[in-house]
């Protein structure tokens, strides 16, 4: 933990000065150590900023992550579209395949054509060994439970949907 420093003031007195950063004292051991060691003041505020900005992608991940099971849950394709790499593996029950964008809010907006979405629950959540990251979810539509995932990469705009699965839920 960072020591308060005594000094005198003006009048002779002394006085300690307060610790540092609030921020120290909710940081991992690692980053304490790192930030520790760092005596530049400039070091210490960009370390800082990298910290809250790196809180900051992660919610942005998650923010997409929300969006895509949104857009799942009303059956809006084209928000889904707005997600999509170049080229996305789909799979819509027994339709498996590597398919354009275009095609494959196509083949989205038949499936929510012929199976009405009412709700869309996410089971389980995580990051591959790729550092891809996915939801696993279950889809309540009018003709069934269907099993989603969605695999998500980082791109130079953001997180984009690179892998959709719908499978009939047994």
């Amino acid at each position: 933990m960072l020591r308060s420093k005594e000094y005198r003031n003006l009048d002779g007195n002394a006085k300690k000065e307060p610790n540092e950063w609030c921020i120290f004292e909710i940081m991992p051991f690692g980053l304490k150590l790192a930030y520790f060691l760092v005596k530049n003041r400039r070091m210490k505020l960009v370390m800082t900023i990298c910290i809250v900005f790196s809180g900051l992608f992660v919610c942005a991940q998650n923010d997409v992550a929300k969006q895509i099971a949104t857009a799942l849950q009303k059956g809006d394709a084209t928000a889904i579209g707005s997600f999509l790499v170049t080229s996305v593996d789909l799979t819509v029950l027994d339709d498996e395949d590597m398919y354009p964008s275009d095609q494959v809010v196509k083949k989205l907006e038949r499936f929510f054509t012929a199976n009405k979405p009412s709700k869309f629950e996410i089971k389980h959540e995580g990051t591959s060994k790729l550092d891809d990251h996915y939801r696993i979810g279950d889809l309540t539509t009018s003709t069934g439970i269907y099993r989603v995932t969605y695999f998500m990469i980082k791109g130079s705009s953001g997180m984009k949907l690179k892998q959709l699965r719908i499978e009939k839920f047994e």
